[in-house]
């Protein structure tokens, strides 16, 4: 029931170099939510669910409330309902869910410790500790409703654990100002440029690109030139009189897969 709600996030500077690691939870089909400090100085977000590791890119950070959506490249995992925050009580029991580097999630029982008032509103104290790697993943009442985001990192004060009420998704608004750059269309554009081979298993082609900074998309073979631009995880071109966008699912310093809306993958190696 709650397993397939939590994620793991985890950020890479310019270079593709780590950074850190929490935790998510999904909200929506192809969004999580993460606490916006998890994301301080990204320019690479990537979500794991599943074994599987997925592209995401800010589309929502409110830096009041400290909560950052991410969109999430062809990601369909289970989403949860969303309890309130009238309904949580001092001493009922709660589960904490995380995804640490050890595993891919982790389950700690505990209780509600009591309700705080933040200024910001009301924080939940539970009696499970909230290691850092666990931080923006999930509360659970027993029923199986979301009810908080765990957090460790709040002007509360270390040692003391918390997660903000479930409530707070619904408040959420572009209140950016002090967020650190994340992935942006800029950063993901800066990545694509260069030279890529690329191989289409559906059809049994292959071939280079190449990413021009000019924002010109040329084909090694036949010297085709079309201008493309980069919306989000998506690059969109004009070929032979006939729109094209192409779906980044992921992308590093080396590989990048795409596809298109009909399905077929290209699967990317930058060329030298």
């Amino acid at each position: 029931m709650y397993w397939p709600s939590v994620v793991r996030v985890t950020t890479a500077d310019a270079n593709g170099r780590f950074l850190g690691q929490g935790s998510g939870v999904v909200t929506a089909r192809g969004t999580a939510v993460t606490h916006c400090h998890n994301l301080k100085g990204a320019h690479r977000i990537t979500v794991r669910d599943g074994g599987t590791d997925r592209s995401a890119v800010v589309s929502l950070a409110d830096a009041q409330l400290d909560l950052c959506n991410l969109r999430v490249s062809q990601f369909d995992a289970r989403v949860p309902q969303v309890g309130s925050l009238a309904n949580v009580r001092t001493g009922q029991r709660v589960y904490a869910i995380g995804a640490p580097w050890e595993t891919e999630r982790a389950l700690a029982e505990g209780i509600v410790s009591s309700l705080h008032d933040a200024g910001k509103g009301v924080v939940i104290q539970i009696s499970t500790p909230v290691p850092p790697s666990w931080d923006g993943g999930a509360l659970f009442s027993t029923d199986g409703q979301l009810i908080g985001i765990l957090t460790a990192r709040h002007e509360l004060g270390k040692g003391i654990n918390l997660a903000v009420p479930a409530d707070w998704l619904a408040k959420m608004e572009p209140r950016s100002e002090s967020i650190p750059s994340a992935e942006t269309p800029t950063a993901i554009a800066g990545m694509l440029v260069g030279r890529w081979h690329c191989e289409d298993p559906w059809n049994k082609r292959s071939g280079e690109y190449e990413y021009g900074p000019d924002g010109v998309l040329q084909g090694r073979k036949g010297g085709v030139r079309v201008p493309y631009r980069v919306e989000g995880m998506s690059v969109r071109y004009t070929a032979r009189g006939e729109p094209m966008t192409l779906q980044i699912e992921s992308i590093s310093a080396g590989s990048m897969v795409q596809y298109f809306d009909s399905g077929s993958r290209l699967s990317c190696k930058r060329a030298r």
